[in-house]
């Protein structure tokens, strides 16, 4: 038995039996519907003992339910041993979801408690539908969840800082501008985002408030003529004169709800799969909103010539520290080392860049059957240490002045199994493919999807994450709406979106295998048949081929990875010095 987390529970349903609540819902996100949350927000994690970044816990007065994504059905399995959580595989056929255990667990009459803050309209909307479908009570307020807490972080502010042109590439007021154009399309008075990283890429200025996430708490509300921003004073210090110049009010970031409760525009643009449902209810019962994909999140998906060639930049910087990464591991001792200080070693490699901020993502460092569970997090009581046979999967990223990477690798450490090379070469094979594809423009993500799974699904294998995400520049390094998943049923590709490639192989209690570069979308040509996209692979660090089995690949894969291989060493031999040009070369090497 788990003591700690079932004695969180059983306080958690003493606070539901004094406030007359059947169920709570208690979903990971913050106020701002980020994917990454601070402490303060942890709700899920304090009460269910998952750390996983995703997933929903839903609790009744006898029951538990934890519902998540295939990238974490292993690390859920064992971190919810011994709590009385029964484990709900989001995408699997016959597992229910959230509306679908509500239906089960509660009765007419029943209270239902979701903090309105930290759930989106959309899911608003869906929860009302089933509320009034079985006769049900939805609260948002008064919560529970918080009255259980014990010893809880507060929300705290820090710095804000704004960035340059030569960082940015478009003015803030450039893109004010654009964005109102949008409101009169779409016919709204008013404009409310609430997104973090929509809000820092708006006012081209970035903070600390997040790890690992370069952003601010914050909200925005634009009209025609006035633009407001909610932050936090003390941490707005450094910005006040910026934002003055592009003609925005300073508001405290705590009056934002009540702001909205004064205004009197009949027409807000409203994005209800980004806002909280706190902000719907919080407008004018006569307001119209208007429920439209937020244009900030496609202006910010492509890229600017300017970020451009930045991320160009700081990809051979931090192609060159994995690089040298690489070289540590296969020539250390690696008994010496285990997954947590070898995470720590690629840090420091990073760290000599003098535009690292810091990462991107806590670094995923699994040696070998760790690496089967997708997101695995290494803590003091699994940190494995290395050995002279098998193999380390290194999931890892930085934030940098210029942008946002995103890269993994697999580094064989000695003697593998026969079935290992199959796996590693076919995703090897599937991640080139997709790197390697033309297609004409307006070619949904979902379509090119199946290029790197296609060889995989032949082995009868599959991996339980999307192939490719879109990634912020100097934001969050999970961004939509581009995304390679063949369910997904968000816009085309554009050029300038930049979206990961990482096809994977999983083979629990054995081996995991991920490879991942950033690609970014650009012309290729334009015929009678019309215009042609492409990928140009801004990631350029060696991958690994010591267990690769080159009769494997066609003679098509082959050309694709030594040309990949020879852009690398193009791209890094600049940067390294006469000692570091023969390794490179044997890494980067044709097969």
């Amino acid at each position: 038995m788990n003591t700690e987390i079932n004695s969180r529970i059983s306080a958690l349903r003493e606070k539901m039996k004094e406030r007359s609540i059947s169920a709570c819902i208690i979903p990971s996100f913050d106020c701002h519907n980020s994917e990454y949350v601070n402490d303060c927000f942890k709700y899920r994690a304090y009460y269910s003992g998952f750390t996983g970044s995703a997933g929903t816990l839903f609790v009744t007065l006898t029951k538990g339910y934890l519902i998540t994504d295939g990238r974490y059905f292993l690390q859920a399995t064992n971190q919810l041993k011994g709590t009385g959580i029964d484990l709900v595989r989001d995408g699997v056929e016959n597992e229910p979801d959230i509306f679908a255990l509500i239906k089960q667990n509660l009765s007419k009459g029943d209270s239902l408690f979701s903090d309105g803050k930290l759930m989106t309209c959309a899911f608003m909307d869906k929860l009302n539908e089933v509320a009034k479908d079985i006769g049900i009570n939805i609260k948002t307020d008064n919560s529970p969840v918080i009255a259980a807490l014990n010893n809880f972080p507060s929300q705290t502010f820090m710095t804000i800082n704004s960035i340059p042109m030569n960082i940015s590439g478009i003015s803030t007021l450039e893109k004010i501008s654009h964005l109102r154009e949008k409101m009169r399309e779409y016919g709204s008075e008013a404009h409310i985002i609430t997104s973090l990283e929509e809000i820092a890429w708006l006012l081209n200025m970035r903070g600390n408030d997040v790890k690992n996430t370069p952003v601010f708490y914050a909200y925005f509300y634009l009209t025609q003529n006035e633009a407001f921003v909610f932050l936090d004073n003390a941490a707005a210090a450094n910005v006040k004169n910026e934002l003055e110049a592009c003609r925005i009010t300073l508001c405290n970031y705590t009056d934002f709800y009540t702001f909205l409760q004064s205004r009197n525009e009949n027409r807000v643009l409203c994005d209800k799969q980004q806002v909280n449902a706190s902000v719907i209810t919080s407008l004018s019962n006569n307001c119209i909103v208007i429920d439209k994909t937020d244009p900030v999140i496609l202006a910010k998906a492509v890229k600017n010539d300017t970020e451009i060639e930045n991320l160009r930049r700081i990809h051979i910087k931090d192609g060159i520290a994995v690089a040298r990464f690489m070289h540590y591991i296969k020539t250390c001792n690696k008994n010496s080392l285990t997954e947590m200080s070898v995470a720590d070693e690629l840090e420091n490699f990073r760290k000599v860049c003098p535009d690292y901020l810091g990462p991107s993502f806590d670094t995923i460092c699994a040696y070998g059957k760790n690496a089967a569970i997708i997101h695995y997090s290494a803590t003091q009581e699994t940190d494995t240490r290395l050995e002279d046979n098998g193999a380390l999967l290194v999931d890892s990223g930085g934030q940098y002045l210029g942008g946002t990477t995103d890269i993994t690798r697999v580094f064989v450490l000695g003697g593998v199994t026969e079935e290992f090379k199959i796996h590693y070469t076919e995703v090897i094979r599937s991640m080139i493919r997709l790197q390697s594809a033309v297609f004409k423009k307006g070619t949904k993500c979902a379509v090119l999807d199946m290029l790197a799974r296609d060889g995989i699904w032949k082995l009868g294998l599959d991996y339980r994450h999307g192939t490719g995400h879109g990634v912020g520049y100097m934001l969050s390094v999970h961004e939509g709406p581009n995304r390679f998943y063949y369910a997904n049923t968000q816009p085309a590709l554009e050029v300038g979106m930049v979206t990961s490639d990482e096809p994977g192989i999983y083979i629990p209690e054995k081996h995991g295998i991920r490879l991942e570069n950033e690609l970014l979308c650009k012309n290729i040509s334009e015929t009678e048949y019309g215009q042609f996209l492409g990928f140009e692979p801004l990631t350029l660090s060696p991958i690994d081929l010591d267990a690769i089995i080159p009769e494997f690949l066609d003679n098509s894969d082959r050309l694709a990875l030594n040309a990949y291989h020879k852009a690398v060493f193009e791209a890094l031999s600049s940067q390294a010095n006469d000692d570091e040009i023969e390794w490179l070369k044997y890494y980067t090497r044709e097969i």
